[in-house]
């Protein structure tokens, strides 16, 4: 015959075990999305000193054109800042400068 109070022990034996496995679950999940937040957090600084550099950049240049019109200065700033975007994005998606064609080779 089975012994009643040797099963429960088992079972909160069992219990337990389980309760500590899903402790270790949630602290790793923690830690994951710590680490998660902080790499978003140093991802949008860096895109934050990008910008405020290249706006920095467009800001200082001289306006080509000499005419007192604000859109023609206000556009030139734009079309700056729109190449240097174009460019910094060619950059990150093509490291190699090649469109890729060193990784198809190997």
């Amino acid at each position: 015959m089975v012994d009643r109070l040797q099963s429960i022990d088992g079972g909160f034996g069992f219990l337990n075990e389980l309760i500590g496995i899903q402790m270790r679950n949630m602290e790793a999940i923690r830690q994951a999305q710590q680490k998660m937040l902080e790499g978003i957090g140093g991802l949008a600084k860096r895109q934050t000193e990008i910008i405020e550099g290249t706006l920095r950049r467009s800001v200082s240049e001289p306006p080509a054109a000499t005419s007192p019109d604000i859109r023609a200065v206000v556009g030139n700033q734009i079309e700056s800042l729109k190449t240097t975007i174009l460019e910094n994005q060619a950059q990150l998606e093509h490291p190699f400068g090649d469109g890729g064609a060193q990784q198809r080779r190997r």
